[in-house]
């Protein structure tokens, strides 16, 4: 949900610079990539902080029984 939100308000921006400065498609591209970095960074920090809470707890979140 971060992702498409990042993307969608650096995208926006961007879109709206470009209308403003009438400067082509260049802004809502930059905006576009800039919102997915960040997307991608809280995704990554966001996995991270699961794996090492998971760890302090003592559960294994790779750890799936079959039945």
């Amino acid at each position: 949900m971060e992702f498409a939100t990042a993307l969608l308000v650096f995208g926006g921006i961007g879109w709206y610079l470009d209308r403003r400065w009438d400067c082509g498609p260049w802004l809502t591209l930059t905006g576009s990539l800039c919102g997915a970095a960040v997307g991608f960074y809280v995704f990554i920090v966001r996995a991270r902080a699961a794996t090492r809470d998971s760890r302090a707890s003592g559960k294994d979140i790779t750890d799936r029984k079959h039945d």
